[in-house]
Parts: C-alpha cells; structure tokens; sequence
C-alpha cells in the first residue's frame, strides 16, 4: 500500500557514536535513546524519568544549569516512598537520603551532558500542565488531583519560557545543537480537541523556537508518526502508542535524517557485534573459536579509525580470553 512519506533534510551537522547527545522529554526520547545506547552511541535520556510538559522539563535544565541541588524540601513522602514534583514516574526511592543522592547523582550526570554535550533532543508532549502552588509539576505521583489546577498554558508563557532557557542554554554550552520534537502520543484523557489544541501550541511553539535560532532544528517525527504511520497497524493494542514496527521505522529514519554514511554503516554492523560477542562456543579451545575471536577483534579495531575507543572494553575482554585459550 502506498503511503504519504515524509522528507527531511537537515542543516546541521551529523551525529557520530563518538558525540554526546542528550534526550529529554516524552516516549519519542526514550525510544531513541535506547536505541543509540543499544548502539553504543555516547547517550543519555530522561534521567528523572519521562516528562510530558515543556516548563517541566526547563525546570531540571536550570537546576543543571545552575548547579542547584536537591534538598529535603524538594520530597515528599507518599506510600514509604519519598518523591519530587519536579521528577517524572518510577523515580521514587525507600528513603529521604536515598531521594536526595540520588537526585543529585542524576543532577550532575544532567550537568555534564549539558556542558559537553553536541547536541540536545527535546520532546514535548503536552501543552497541558498540571499546576501546585503555581508551578508545573514533572508528574503527580498518583497524589489526590484537588491539588493540582489543570490548564492549558497559553502560546504566549511557552514561547517566553522557552525563550530564556534556550539562551541560558547557548551561555552555558555555545557548541550545543538542539533538535526539537513532539510526540504523537495522543493524550486520551484531555479529550481529542484539547488533545489537537495541546498539539497545535505545541508545534507552534517549535516553529517559533525555530525561527528565532539558528541553532535549533525540528525534526518532524509527529508528522512521520501521525501522516506516514497513521494506519492502525504501527500502534500497540490501545491505539494510542505506536508498536514496535513504527519505532524501528522512525529509528530508521531518524539516523538517515542526522547522521552521515559511516555512522549508519557502523550501525548496520553493530547488531552482527553485539551477538558475536555474546556467543558461546562448545568447544572454546577450539582452532575455529580462536579464529573467530579474532576476526572479532579485528571488525571492532576497524571501527577505531573513525570512531576511536567505542569498543575499546570489548576489544580488551577478548584479547585477553584469546590469549587464555592459546
């Protein structure tokens, strides 16, 4: 069946396993985050879990930003478990101290991508923001909702917000590249027309972030997911997020839009590695294991001319099991 496809080309310069990049935001973060991890690129995401609103996620940017550690006032207990406003679900832990290192573990580990990160991929869910005591929080924490005020924030608070993270950020890193995305997941629970209004400021947003800097680009994975995968078959059994066939697919297209020629060809190798590595042969002292072994060794050192050290822990390991077996 045909289908509408979505071009892109972009001006920026391409990303190679050897860059730091950095993902924040909703699913699409995640998902592409693993899989430049899977892939052993030089990435992190989502630190303090998923975050679905805009200011949500500039609220930890400014805290890396500005060394701001966590403190006993940022938690809160709930069910023996201590929690944040300000952090995405699955972050609670046992205790306050607990809560507090590691906050501020992940707080530093956010600082120093930020400041020698390439580049920065942020995606925004939600133009709907959960308010307490006139703040956005990251995630409710299953808290009672009398305590929160829901509203759509206005173009106008995203694009000003945005504004001034996006220059604290040039001042802190000058060299980082920012690709901005939103996510297609549709949030159910506001309804489809808040859903499309949530939507909508959230791509005016991006427009506006794009014409105003040189050094921010938008990558167009909502329209990919929404018009080119809009057939029911790339969603999971809710039809609501996309299954793992669209998420391969938007990892396809993704590299082919960021990266040059090597990285994807490192890419279609990394796969063949990876399970090479973890065979496991019957009879390892065996001529033809040995032989395997090094013909092993010498496809990941062949990788070290254009991205030198990626698989300098690999290339040691087996070094050393063949020099055991010889």
């Amino acid at each position: 069946m045909e289908r509408t496809v979505v071009n892109f080309s972009s001006d920026f310069d391409k990303i190679t396993p050897t860059d730091s990049v950095l993902l924040l935001g909703s699913c699409f973060s995640a998902n592409i985050g693993n899989a430049l991890k899977e892939h052993k690129f030089k990435a992190i995401y989502n630190p303090f879990g998923v975050l679905f609103h805009p200011f949500s996620i500039y609220s930890l940017l400014k805290r890396a930003i500005n060394n701001k550690k966590f403190v006993e006032g940022d938690f809160f207990e709930r069910d023996d478990y201590w929690f944040s406003f300000e952090l995405g679900a699955n972050t609670g832990k046992e205790s306050l101290e607990k809560a507090i290192v590691s906050g501020n573990e992940k707080l530093e580990l956010l600082r120093d991508y930020l400041k020698n990160s390439s580049r920065l991929i942020l995606t925004f869910g939600t133009a709907f923001g959960f308010s307490k005591e006139n703040r956005i929080v990251g995630n409710c924490h299953k808290m009672n909702r009398e305590l929160f005020n829901k509203e759509l924030t206005a173009l106008k608070s995203l694009e000003d917000e945005s504004f001034l993270i996006v220059n604290e950020l040039n001042k802190f890193n000058p060299k980082l590249k920012i690709n901005l995305t939103v996510s297609p997941v549709r949030h159910m629970k506001d309804g489809m027309r808040d859903n499309n209004l949530s939507k909508s400021s959230l791509l005016l947003l991006t427009k506006a972030l794009e014409n105003k800097f040189s050094h921010i680009e938008y990558l167009p994975i909502y329209e990919l997911a929404m018009d080119e995968l809009r057939d029911y078959s790339f969603y999971k059994a809710d039809l609501i997020h996309v299954n793992e066939q669209a998420v391969k697919i938007i990892w396809d297209r993704f590299s082919t839009w960021t990266m040059n020629d090597k990285s994807l060809n490192y890419i279609k190798n990394v796969n063949k590695i990876l399970l090479q590595l973890n065979h496991k042969s019957l009879y390892p002292k065996s001529t033809s294991n040995i032989k395997f072994k090094k013909s092993l060794i010498s496809q990941m050192e062949s990788f070290n001319e254009d991205f030198p050290g990626i698989w300098f822990a690999e290339i040691q390991t087996v070094k050393k099991d063949v020099n055991k077996l010889e």
